[in-house]
Parts: structure tokens; sequence; C-alpha cells
């Protein structure tokens, strides 16, 4: 989501404040989908824990787990569409920070 070293010290003080904006952005946008899919893993794990645990139940947050994920991963791609379109190619990678990268 950030981009590389090399990309970063290329970049102008500009381009940087408006890769600050872009990133700041994108995590203000994705901060629900950040939350419903945290809550629901833990609900998730809490389940797991659990002597008998509930397989529907379990079933169902699983896939509702995986749409948001898929979700986060569209509004992923768009940014890094978004950061490539105005900041050109600047060695974009995800270092892995929370869940997905997100």
């Amino acid at each position: 989501m950030n981009p590389s070293q090399e990309g970063w010290a290329g970049m102008s003080p500009e381009q940087r404040q408006q890769w600050r904006q872009l990133r700041s952005q994108f995590m203000h946008d994705t901060l629900p989908l950040r939350q419903e899919l945290n809550a629901k893993q833990m609900e998730l794990q809490t389940l797991w824990g659990q002597p008998e645990p509930d397989q529907k139940r379990i079933k169902e947050l699983s896939e509702q787990v995986t749409e948001l994920r898929a979700k986060l991963d569209q509004e992923h791609d768009r940014y890094l569409s978004q950061c490539r379109q105005q900041l050109g190619d600047r060695g974009w990678a995800c270092p892995g920070l929370g869940t997905g990268g997100y």
C-alpha cells in the first residue's frame, strides 16, 4: 500500500502529501469494513473456543468474513490504481499491515 523506499525517495514533497491524503482517504473509507471484519473474526474465534461450537453460525460467519475480505481487496485495488494513476509507478507494495494488509 506504500511506495517502495526508492519510490518514496523519488517523490516531491507535494507528491508525498498527495499520497498521504490518498492513504488517509482509503483508511477513512474502509474503516467500517475493517471494523466489521474484525468484529466477525473475533466472534468466529470466540465460537471456536466453545466446548460445542455452533457449526451453523461458524459457517455463516466464515462466509461473511470471506465477503468482507473480498470487498476490502476490491477497495485496496482501487486505491493502488488511484495511487499509480496520480503518482506513477513507485513500486507500490503491501507491507502486510493489519488484517490483509489494510
